[in-house]
């Protein structure tokens, strides 16, 4: 594997990460408004 691939691999993988947590935000913010009263971290 080369430099240039092994970077594109780690910007690729920091990107998806933060895609995810994103996405994870995004789901427990809509869970949180249609069940305030739920605990559900």
């Amino acid at each position: 594997m080369t430099t240039k691939n092994a970077n594109h691999a780690l910007v690729y993988d920091s990107s998806r990460s933060w895609m995810s947590s994103q996405a994870t935000a995004a789901l427990n913010a809509m869970n949180r408004r249609e069940a305030p009263q739920s605990t559900a971290v």
